[in-house]
């Protein structure tokens, strides 16, 4: 499905915007800037511009950004997080000998210093696995970071959501020319029909001929993804005669009726260069290339055959060439039709998510359903103030009510910290108490003493002690032998008149010792006839 596509040009470093290029894929708008006119001039009159040639769309399917002002370099960092590589790029001061002599900071000079007018997006290291055909990545800590000026970038946008016109992502050059022409991008609508095919290991690269700008720019890619990029001026060429006397910039001048460029192999050679500079930071090399656009040749330049066959010499990997005098004009019918590609290395995240109309209306009502859910809260927290001031006043009727009434039953209740606690152990003793055995008379206990001491001293009877208790009563002496145990027992149990009831017997048997005969100690016991829980004889 064929979108529309917008490609805005700068200049002054990225600082202005000085034209707009619409591409639906089938048809090309250009507008260009009034010369005179003031920035936020410029910026209007092209939203107003990009809005009437939209018709009733109203959308757009990407917003690319050309590379003046941009500069993809690396960075020292642990972690590609945006934060953190801006503290580094941004806090970096002057270089010392050390750290020009080692790299560290040859990269980080090499950015915009332009604190806040910049969109900083590290690239990461290829990781293996997310393509095909890319080598083993770098094991050190250096990123490919990009850092673009996006100034004009940031208020276009804003300016196109204020007219209702929905950007669904923002990319660079370099992103497109990565999205558009590796041969391993997703391609559904199968526009590799006109390009070779053929299997290559690493990351692709893209050269791109910018004729409008006089500007090589170039990506080195996985699966779409970019990884690496750069850009570099053309040298500025005269070609002799008359027929090529019209006025050149930024090293183009008119052939044939549009502009052309002018690649010289000292073009190639600075190329190279930044190509080995890269492979050794990211321990990767391109697989693939292709080349996009058509330079002018002659005098001294390369044609696109001259420039495939340098590039051959120095890489040997295929090449695609792909001529043509417009080769972002290419670029932009591609990415029409390119399937939108989400995450990193595929879009300026910071451009693409930077808060829009939908966002500012998903915070108002965020804070209108916050304030009504507050109102809310509000007035559940009155009613539970009222129900606790009732409650309160129910809590101190009832400890009221309760004094009066432990008042009026004991006063030292009134004033006891736990009433309850001391209720309950009272009534525990009242049903102690009333479970104790009464005491119907008051048992004979000097009769029986008599009764008993009477049995106990016959003859041969040696009395050790006698005890008798409330419930129970001992008789202990000391017999010649066994027999006279039992005349001693059989005489307790016949007692007229006693209330004591002997029911048990103990024998001991006591050795003779010294002069000292044997002799059987006898333990009588008995219970009080009516409370005990023995036996009578």
């Amino acid at each position: 499905m064929s979108v529309h596509v917008c490609y805005i040009s700068r200049s002054d470093r990225g600082g202005r915007l000085t034209g707009v290029r619409l591409s639906s894929g089938h048809a090309e708008n250009v507008w260009e800037a009034p010369r005179l006119l003031d920035a936020p001039s410029v910026i209007d009159q092209a939203a107003a511009w990009i809005k009437e040639r939209l018709g009733g769309s109203r959308r757009l399917g990407a917003l690319c950004v050309d590379v003046d002002g941009g500069v993809c370099s690396w960075v020292s960092a642990d972690e590609p997080d945006p934060q953190l590589v801006r503290a580094i790029i941004e806090g970096a001061g002057p270089a010392d000998a050390a750290g020009e002599l080692d790299g560290e900071m040859g990269g980080v000079r090499r950015f915009p210093d332009l604190p806040g007018e910049t969109t900083i997006e590290p690239l990461g290291e290829p990781k293996p696995g997310e393509a095909r055909r890319q080598a083993e990545p770098s094991t050190g800590t250096r990123l490919a970071t990009l850092s673009l000026p996006d100034v004009p970038a940031r208020l276009l946008l804003d300016r196109l959501d204020a007219l209702g016109v929905r950007v669904d992502r923002v990319v660079t050059l370099w992103h497109a020319l990565a999205g558009c022409w590796d041969p391993d991008a997703s391609d559904p609508g199968g526009r590799r029909a006109d390009r070779v095919v053929a299997t290559s290991e690493g990351p692709a690269a893209v050269v791109a001929i910018d004729a409008d700008s006089g500007r090589l720019a170039w990506s080195w890619s996985a699966d779409g993804a970019l990884l690496a990029a750069g850009s570099m001026r053309l040298a500025h060429r005269h070609l002799a005669g008359p027929e090529h006397d019209e006025p050149t910039r930024h090293g183009a001048s008119v052939v044939n009726g549009g502009p052309s460029v002018h690649v010289t192999p000292s073009d190639v050679g600075r190329l190279t260069g930044d190509w080995l500079s890269w492979s050794a930071q990211l321990g990767i090399r391109p697989g693939r290339i292709v080349v996009v656009g058509e330079p002018a040749g002659g005098n001294g330049t390369l044609d696109l055959g001259g420039l495939g066959t340098a590039l051959a010499k120095r890489w040997d990997v295929p090449i695609d060439l792909i001529g043509g005098h417009d080769a972002i004009g290419a670029t932009l019918a591609r990415l029409t039709t390119a399937p939108a590609q989400d995450g990193p290395r595929r879009q300026v995240a910071a451009l693409t998510d930077r808060p829009g109309r939908a966002h500012r209306s998903m915070f108002r009502w965020s804070a209108a359903a916050l304030f009504g859910l507050a109102v809310a809260i509000g007035a559940a927290a009155f009613q539970i103030l009222d129900v606790s001031g009732a409650n309160d006043e129910r809590v101190d009727a009832l400890r009221q009510q309760r004094f009066d009434v432990l008042n009026a039953f004991d006063p030292t209740l009134a004033v006891d910290p736990f009433p309850t606690m001391t209720l309950r152990s009272a009534r525990e003793m009242e049903e102690q108490a009333s479970r104790r055995p009464a005491l119907d008379e008051q048992l004979p206990v000097l009769a029986e003493l008599e009764t008993v001491a009477l049995v106990v001293g016959h003859p041969g009877v040696e009395l050790r002690e006698i005890t008798i208790g409330s419930v129970s009563s001992t008789v202990t002496a000391r017999v010649p032998d066994l027999k006279s145990a039992e005349d001693l027992e059989r005489s307790l149990k016949e007692i007229s008149g006693s209330r004591l009831l002997w029911f048990e017997r103990s024998i001991t048997d006591i050795p003779a010792r010294n002069e000292q005969p044997r002799q059987i100690e006898a333990k009588f016991t008995a219970v009080w006839a009516g409370r005990g829980g023995g036996e009578g004889g």
